[in-house]
């Protein structure tokens, strides 16, 4: 079996014992699967727009059909949660699992779930209900998705990445 190591971003290494159990990568892990690219991320990673960009930043082919974040947001979060999971379905043209767990923890912090899945247009389309543990099955349409962005290419995420490397060193205060 192969082993990959998926980047893990050294900032993301600090909370609880989270070092214990991650190494530190140097690069994204796309994995295919039955014709399907993926894109694992963990839960900090998606407060950073940037870190999953779905480009190469050299052209404007989509490098993954399907973002994938393991995730534990608490329930205080879920809005955020669930509303920044839309945003980068909408912003990568691609669909995107959130998968967060559910119940309490050992320090009576309590977590709702609301595993979800969404469309490139941003369409909620599982039906997991919060605070239960379920199984939600959901069918990809990747032709759906190859029309989507063939339409849209010119909303690829190669210019916002360029103009990011372009002004990511100037001071916005």
């Amino acid at each position: 079996m192969e082993t990959r190591r998926t980047m893990i971003r050294s900032t993301s290494l600090g909370w609880l014992d989270e070092h214990n159990y991650f190494t530190p990568g140097n690069e994204r892990v796309i994995i295919e699967h039955k014709g399907v690219r993926f894109c694992p991320q963990i839960c900090y990673d998606l407060r950073f727009p940037i870190w999953s960009r779905n480009s190469d930043g050299k052209s404007k082919i989509p490098i993954y059909d399907c973002l994938i974040y393991v995730a534990n947001w608490p329930k205080v979060r879920s809005d955020a949660w669930t509303s920044l999971l839309k945003a980068r379905a909408i912003e990568n043209q691609a669909f995107v699992v959130g998968v967060n767990r559910v119940g309490l923890d050992g320090n009576g912090i309590e977590y709702s779930g609301d595993s979800r899945f969404f469309s490139p247009k941003g369409d909620r389309l599982d039906q997991v209900i919060s605070c239960k543990e379920m199984i939600s099955i959901v069918t990809m349409d990747l032709t759906m998705l190859n029309e989507f962005v063939k339409i849209f290419q010119y909303l690829m995420m190669e210019t916002c990445s360029n103009s990011y490397k372009q002004n990511k060193n100037q001071n916005l205060s």
